[in-house]
């Protein structure tokens, strides 16, 4: 484990790296869609991921602000200062949580709460500023475009052995809409007989979406 948790941390890196990068030349060019996708595609990796090894906190920071960049991307809001002094801040942030493995770091802790508050603040602001530019017809009129799917998700056992990783393609299908996921543990035996390498869990998934 401690092979694949310093190799995430050197792909963490890269992805911060770009993130950043992608943040410093979107400040000149803030319509430029293609950096928008990468700062979204680079917080969506660190979510995953994240969570995939053991970075919780880097799971938490980025969740609601890849939202924010999702409703930038799709056209529903728009990128500001506000909100690219706040992403820059957490890259910040992002790099001393790699460096705090244990995150045992007070200041860290403390950080992160902060930061935590200012992304869901932007993250009201953004549902506000969507929700007051709708008018009542015109929210009638996304609400017929939209279908409701139920998805039953039964993974092979040896879906793992294959490099493949379920949640990843949970979190493409929760991306698509609004999403209500349910995990199924029946399947998974007790720890003497449990195989690290085989995959037990099933999923239902219920996915409202534009999404054909």
């Amino acid at each position: 484990m401690d092979n694949l948790q310093k190799k995430f941390i050197e792909e963490a890196s890269d992805n911060i790296n770009d993130l950043e990068d992608a943040l410093l030349s979107i400040e000149k060019s803030p319509n430029d869609k293609q950096l928008i996708e990468r700062i979204f595609r680079a917080l969506h990796t660190l979510k995953g991921t994240g969570a995939m090894f053991g970075f919780n906190n880097i799971s938490e920071l980025t969740h609601d602000l890849e939202n924010i960049y999702d409703l930038i991307r799709e056209g529903k809001s728009e990128i500001n200062k506000r909100i690219l002094d706040i992403t820059l801040q957490c890259v910040d942030h992002l790099r001393n949580l790699l460096a705090d493995t244990n995150f045992s770091n007070a200041e860290n802790i403390e950080t992160q709460k902060i930061l935590i508050d200012k992304i869901k603040s932007l993250s009201n602001a953004n549902i506000e500023h969507e929700n007051t530019g709708d008018s009542e017809v015109t929210t009638a009129i996304k609400l017929q475009n939209f279908s409701t799917f139920y998805i039953s998700f039964q993974p092979d056992e040896n879906l793992l052995k294959n490099g493949s990783n379920p949640l990843f393609l949970i979190d493409e299908i929760a991306s698509l809409g609004k999403s209500i996921i349910y995990s199924h543990i029946q399947k998974v035996p007790d720890l003497k007989s449990i195989k690290p390498d085989l995959c037990y869990i099933d999923y239902e998934i219920i996915l409202s979406t534009d999404q054909g």
